[in-house]
């Protein structure tokens, strides 16, 4: 089985037309390991990372708008305010389900979701391996190393608003 990894969409938003600088948006750890500091001497050039403590903590608690992460993200980006910048990149799993809030604060600046980029990766494993299903009419397995309440709510609610046809199962995967 493919194994397709996440990291933040650095390149692509350094590849985006335009002046300016791109945020990259992630946690502590992510910013601080190799992978992401060999990918900012390649693509970082007019990079400006962000460490944004607290809102994954956010969105695992299951807030995803309101005060709280508005106010968040006001104090995480004040770094960046009044600075020229052309994209603002989503460098953990957990920050797109905010991204509209992100979009509310900042409606002038280009948002880099990586998770379209491992959406098309993913499609082009499973037609090269004619996997692609025509339909969705299986179940959803969800698998976490830590599957708490609080995961399988967060699963739920983002996907509610998503489709409500979908049938949902939950797995613990022990590693």
């Amino acid at each position: 089985m493919p194994v397709i990894g996440m990291e933040p969409a650095l390149k692509p938003a350094s590849l985006l037309p335009g002046d300016g600088y791109v945020v990259v948006m992630a946690t502590h750890m992510t910013l601080t390991q190799p992978k992401f500091l060999r990918l900012m001497e390649r693509y970082g050039q007019n990079a400006l990372p962000v460490p944004c403590p607290g809102l994954m903590e956010c969105v695992e608690a299951g807030v995803f708008s309101g005060p709280r992460v508005e106010g968040l993200l006001d104090r995480l980006l004040a770094s960046v305010r009044g600075m020229p910048v052309k994209a603002v990149v989503l460098g953990c799993t957990h920050y797109p389900i905010i991204r509209k809030n992100i979009m509310r604060l900042y409606p002038s600046l280009k948002i880099v979701n990586p998770s379209y980029e491992i959406i098309a990766r993913i499609k082009q494993i499973l037609e090269n391996e004619d996997l692609l299903a025509e339909e969705n009419d299986r179940e959803n397995v969800f698998y976490a190393s830590d599957l708490s309440e609080n995961f399988v709510n967060m699963i739920q609610k983002i996907l509610e608003t998503e489709k409500s046809d979908l049938i949902l199962k939950f797995k613990n995967l022990d590693l």
